[in-house]
């Protein structure tokens, strides 16, 4: 099981909110959350996470994306 925790900041390190984010490769999709119920230490907190099931054998570079008000920004590569 590997735990992904990103927290997203923007302009002078406000927290970004309501943001759709998910992290992905091309062997797996994992959606992660903001909401308190994820690993993410509380909602609406700029802190989003989720666990997915990856063997752990297995090196696997993964991007994440994120979508909000301003749309679907390809952010960066892990």
């Amino acid at each position: 099981m590997v735990k992904f925790k990103i927290k997203l900041t923007e302009g002078l390190g406000g927290v970004v909110k309501g943001a759709d984010v998910t992290v992905f490769s091309r062997f797996f999709e994992q959606k992660l959350f903001d909401d308190g119920k994820h690993g993410d230490a509380g909602s609406n907190n700029g802190i989003y996470a989720n666990e997915a099931q990856i063997p752990s054998n297995v090196s696997i570079p993964y991007r994440y994306s994120m979508n909000n008000r301003e749309g679907t920004r390809n952010v960066g590569m892990l």
